[in-house]
């Protein structure tokens, strides 16, 4: 129990009483018989005495016993077989009973910061160690720095830290039990955890900001980078003598990641970096150009791993990959360039072989930058360059990227026979890798147009392979190319969904059913502006006038004063075949239907007859015949004449259709709007998109340059294709012309706004 009472008091019995409890405490013997209590007591006696306190007087006490007690061990450890070890045991006991003294003398550390803030520091022994009184444990370490550290370092050789670069010099070369003019045989004598033991106490000796870590700095980390510098520089020349450059750096990357523990291991984590910093320097800068050459030779052999091992040591030094990324660039530019002068050289039938071989290409780098370069950034960027260079390059019309994507998709959506057909999750997987393709493409527009193009037809002959598969590319491209970009696709797919609706109620409408079963698709005439042209007049089969009739009765009372206008050449028509001795289905166009209806009246028609009565052109006629004739519906006959003639096969001489179910050669349906046509579209709607653009910006700015206007066009644009000057100065001469803007009549290069 605390006597909290002031009081006169003896000051050296009291302070040999607590010089006795210090003793077993700093030398860790019978501390049974030490009170916590007892000490508390005695110091706040003495600190509050009367009657003056002896506050100044207690303080330098404990300082002259500390500075005796430390002399005591440093005898004890310069005299030891293993001085570190001793050390090391010395401290961590001398530490631990000054932070439990200190906790006991916490009323003494509140009266000298007390008497500090009112007096400020007086030049006295206590603050010769301590710079000023501020508490026990912040004196107990720097006496330990002056009387123990100091001393070992300037009366004997320094003998501490030599011992622990000698362990560490021992570590390095695989012996941890080597004898050294220090270090005795005992495996406890090298031990690698004295140094760190060692490290940690110089460390916490300077307790103050303005000091903290000065003696570690000074007497330890100096010392230590300039012996790794020099152990690494050795021996970094000596492994690029005796080895090829694939062991070379092998070797150093194992040392560096060697060293870079013994960093973590024996330094303070602040110097971990300069540590590192100083390894990199000594075993790869020297180096840096053998490295570059052997990179770039990695890279174009294909040899991943000493990709792997020339990168992960370049990437440690400034600029040190640089001309590596230009060297990769190259490669993968020149990798995309062989895919497709190679597939052009052969006449290839499928698309897929160019877009696939471009995939497993792109795959193939993508996962080199990842296990290679490490996810690396500038590596990425490299790839992504030139793969926007290998896509946007356009050699021939037919290895033109938009248009080749985009006809590569409808070939991968578009259902097949069972056989042919791709399951749901190799489909998406080939689609995904193509969206990563497509992220390259400046001419988005030009794709956008022929996938419109593509998905209208199989919306239209119902050929989609997946409904949720469609919805996802979709999506992706939204999401890429923001919501403008996909809105007519989407209008698509609403568009179809109430077509469908509408063939239900037309097929329940009306007290009878039509002589022929039809089912049409309605779709909104802007959705189709650039994917099909209205078709041509003929003559609509006699035969099909119920159903037609019908319908467009029943359209038009749904809805009035709307214009249907009839895409005639993608009109399909299931036909079944009764005068065979089995029936058959054949499946053909509308156009191909009307020319074999002719002969069910007539056996024998010229291609001129044939013309005239479907109100077909002549080449067109031949056109949608040949599929008749190939099957063996009919025979052609040249011989007569100089123009051909057409007949229907007889029942006898009739070869049946290999199946129950056929379908025809594809009539010119699929051809009528060409690649070219849709090029042409493309570049009317560019045109459009462009005026609007500039009227948007002169609207906002009000008054530009002509160099600006350019610029901000050709920046803005850049999110659906890449204009080009010419074109966005044509299409400022038109709104010029069409007077939506002016030029400034005091300054002819400058474009003003008419309001």
């Amino acid at each position: 129990m605390l006597l909290l009472k002031k009081r006169r008091i003896p000051f050296g019995q009291m302070f040999a009483k607590l010089s006795n409890d210090l003793t077993k405490l700093y030398s860790f013997s019978n501390f049974d018989s030490v009170s916590g209590v007892h000490i508390i007591q005695l110091i706040y006696d003495m600190c509050t005495a009367r009657p003056q306190p002896y506050i100044q007087q207690l303080f330098h006490a404990l300082a002259r016993y500390l500075e005796e007690h430390t002399s005591h061990l440093l005898l004890q450890i310069i005299h030891s077989d293993n001085p570190l070890q001793a050390y090391a045991t010395h401290w961590e006991q001398y530490s631990l009973a000054s932070i439990y003294i200190d906790s006991l003398c916490i009323y003494l550390n509140k009266r000298l910061q007390k008497l500090a803030s009112e007096t400020g520091p007086t030049q006295n022994y206590a603050t010769r160690l301590t710079a000023h009184p501020s508490d026990i444990l912040s004196l107990s370490r720097r006496i330990w720095r002056y009387r123990v550290l100091n001393a070992i370092r300037d009366q004997y050789d320094n003998l501490l830290v030599n011992q622990a670069f000698g362990i560490i010099a021992s570590g390095r070369q695989g012996v941890h039990n080597a004898a050294t003019t220090i270090v005795t045989s005992a495996a406890s004598a090298t031990h690698p955890s004295l140094v760190r033991r060692f490290v940690d106490s110089v460390c916490v000796i300077d307790p103050t900001p303005s000091s903290h870590l000065s003696w570690y700095f000074i007497e330890f980390k100096s010392p230590y980078i300039s012996r790794l510098r020099h152990y690494c520089q050795k021996r970094a020349r000596d492994l690029f003598d005796s080895l090829d450059i694939v062991s070379f750096m092998e070797q150093i990357s194992a040392l560096l990641v060697t060293e870079t523990a013994n960093g973590e291991r024996y330094c303070h984590p602040s110097s971990l970096q300069e540590v590192v910093t100083c390894c990199e320097r000594a075993l790869i800068s020297p180096y840096v150009t053998r490295l570059q050459t052997e990179l770039d030779m990695a890279i174009f052999t294909g040899n991943l791993y000493s990709c792997a091992l020339a990168y992960s040591l370049l990437a440690r030094i400034a600029d040190g990959i640089q001309p590596a990324l230009e060297t990769y660039e190259q490669f993968v530019v020149e990798g995309g360039r062989q895919i497709k002068r190679a597939v052009a050289s052969t006449e290839f039938k499928d698309l897929r072989e160019v877009v696939e071989k471009l995939m497993h290409f792109h795959t193939k780098q993508l996962q080199a930058c990842q296990d290679v370069f490490r996810n690396d950034p500038a590596f990425t960027a490299a790839l992504d360059k030139a793969f926007r260079t290998v896509v946007n390059e356009q050699r021939t019309k037919a290895l033109y990227a938009p248009e080749l994507f985009a006809k590569y998709c409808d070939l991968v959506l578009l259902r097949r026979p069972t056989r042919a057909s791709l399951s749901e999750t190799d489909r998406e997987g080939r689609l995904h890798q193509m969206l990563h393709l497509f992220k390259y493409i400046d001419d988005k527009d030009v794709f956008q147009k022929f996938y419109t193009r593509a998905l209208a037809r199989r919306l239209m002959f119902n050929q989609c392979a997946s409904p949720d598969t469609e919805a996802t590319i979709v999506a992706q491209l939204q999401s890429v190319c923001g919501v403008e970009y996909t809105n007519k696709l989407n209008q698509m797919f609403n568009d179809v969904a109430m077509s469908e609706t509408l063939s239900q109620e037309f097929a329940r409408s009306g007290p009878g059913a039509p002589v022929t079963r039809m089912k049409s698709m309605v779709l909104t005439a802007r959705q189709l502006s650039s994917t099909a042209a209205a078709g041509r007049d003929f003559k609509f089969p006699g035969e099909l006038l119920d159903s037609f009739n019908r319908f467009v009765e029943f359209y038009h009372s749904k809805h009035s004063g709307r214009k249907l206008t009839w895409l005639w050449q993608f009109a399909k028509a299931d036909v079944k075949l009764n005068y065979l001795d089995k029936k058959y289905e054949v499946h053909m166009t509308l156009h191909q239907l009307a020319l074999l209806l002719q002969f069910e009246r007539i056996d024998r028609l010229s291609i001129p007859e044939l013309a005239a009565l479907t109100e077909l052109s002549p080449l067109e006629t031949l056109y949608h015949t040949q599929p008749l004739v190939d099957m063996g519906l009919l025979t052609v006959d040249a011989s007569s004449s100089s123009t051909p003639s057409v007949s229907a096969v007889s029942d006898d001489t009739t070869v049946p259709p290999t199946n129950e179910r056929s379908a025809l050669t594809k009539g010119r349906g699929d051809s009528l709007e060409s690649s070219e046509a849709t090029r042409r579209v493309v570049e009317e709607d560019r045109r459009l998109y462009l005026q609007a653009l500039i009227v948007r910006i002169m609207k906002t700015r009000r008054q530009l340059s002509h160099n600006q206007l350019v610029a901000e066009v050709i920046q803005m644009g850049q999110q659906r294709f890449r204009p080009d000057v010419p074109l966005v100065k044509k299409c400022v001469e038109q709104l010029i012309n069409k007077e939506y803007i002016e030029r400034d009549e005091n300054n002819r290069d400058m474009y003003v706004y008419v309001t």
